[in-house]
């Protein structure tokens, strides 16, 4: 199995079904999915203010753009130089645009491919259309780690300073409480230095200490947004203790405030994430979900496996993706929710699935090659000076 995956394809046949994965993607939305998805879109919502004569500062001050909707409905308001007016017609555009865009980003990609990271691809590529190319808050989430992926196949200094900023930049602007997963990135690199250089350690004794670790996190969130950030306790609380008649509900194992049971129900709640088995129960509808989720945790784990001899730009996307994960079992309601919002983190999944070339990291090699024999003939002639 292991080899047939590993087996290489040309990057051409990712291109060629591109257009097939569109479709595939925009049938499924606009069929099975069409009541959950499209017909109760915020987009709907969104379309009488944009193509309205209402200043910002006026946008801003509507109930339905507080918070990251605001800046939404502002981005999509300004950018709307072709004077669209309807739902549908923004889904095109976006779709168009977006796609496009996708395909612009695989000019970095490897010429070939193993299966698996075909079949990553172009699952990606459905569920983008499915979930995310549509007027909705995910396109503009979706640019932010764009930006990421570019920081990182660059030549730029402080990579991991500047995929912070961005990330930073994003909750100042967009949704606030991104700035958890600048949070939860020093807590993941903290695990994972410590899974990867404690290798003596008992395995017991590495999870107690994760464990605890994510435990002790999760609880100062919650005792501090108590004290200075009520709403946003409040807010957790309630994502937590909500009912809801959605079938992909991840609710809690746990029903009780007990702080202790709370942080209990987070930690089971981040493994219900990882591998959502619950959902094949729902029936072949949410297989889809399961199946995307699989690839995902799949690449993750092998990228904390492989995170002691991985390039830094791997490492980084590594450690943004445990970061996210862990922010977003704070709060996301459902799996349908999780998944169309982890999607958005495809640009750093094809770094770390080396979907990506590696011609950044080769440079950094040979710099350091260079450097290397440098230092060594450096070493021969001071031999040479001695004696």
């Amino acid at each position: 199995m292991k080899k047939i995956l590993g087996t290489k394809v040309d990057f051409m046949v990712i291109l060629l079904l591109f257009p097939i994965c569109i479709i595939v993607g925009k049938i499924i939305r606009y069929s099975a999915m069409k009541t959950i998805l499209v017909d109760t879109s915020i987009g709907h919502n969104w379309i009488r203010i944009i193509t309205s004569n209402m200043s910002y500062s006026d946008i801003l001050k509507l109930t339905v753009a507080a918070e990251q909707s605001g800046f939404a409905i502002i981005f999509y308001k300004f950018l709307n130089v072709f004077k669209l007016g309807s739902y549908t017609n923004f889904e095109i555009a976006i779709s168009i645009i977006f796609n496009l865009i996708v395909i612009i980003m695989f000019f970095k990609c490897r010429k070939k491919i193993s299966i698996f990271q075909a079949i990553f691809l172009l699952t990606t590529i459905v569920l983008l259309n499915l979930f995310c190319f549509c007027l909705s808050k995910e396109p503009i989430q979706i640019l932010f780690f764009i930006i990421i992926y570019y920081i990182l196949l660059s030549h730029v200094n402080k990579k991991e300073f500047w995929c912070l900023a961005v990330i930073a930049f994003s909750a100042i602007l967009f949704r606030k409480y991104y700035i958890l997963i600048v949070y939860y990135y020093i807590g993941a690199k903290i695990i994972v230095k410590y899974l990867t250089n404690n290798k003596e350690k008992k395995s017991y004794i590495k999870i107690l200490f994760i464990i605890s670790l994510i435990s002790i996190g999760y609880l100062i969130i919650l005792l501090v947004s108590k004290k200075i950030m009520p709403s946003y306790y409040n807010e957790f609380i309630r994502v937590r203790t909500r009912t809801s008649e959605a079938a992909t509900m991840i609710s809690n194992i746990f029903n009780s405030d007990n702080i202790v049971l709370f942080v209990v129900n987070y930690l089971l709640i981040v493994l219900r994430m990882i591998c959502p088995v619950e959902l094949i129960l729902h029936g072949p509808k949410y297989m889809l979900y399961f199946f995307y989720q699989v690839l995902v945790s799949y690449t993750l784990i092998k990228g904390i496996l492989d995170y002691k001899k991985s390039p830094e730009i791997k490492n980084i996307s590594v450690l943004i993706c445990i970061a996210f994960l862990f922010t977003s079992a704070t709060f996301e309601p459902d799996f349908g929710s999780w998944i169309r919002h982890e999607i958005v983190l495809f640009p750093i999944l094809m770094i770390i699935n080396d979907i990506t070339t590696k011609k950044y990291d080769n440079c950094s090699q040979a710099s350091t090659a260079v450097s290397t024999i440098a230092n060594t003939n450096d070493d021969v002639y001071k031999k040479k000076d001695s004696l």
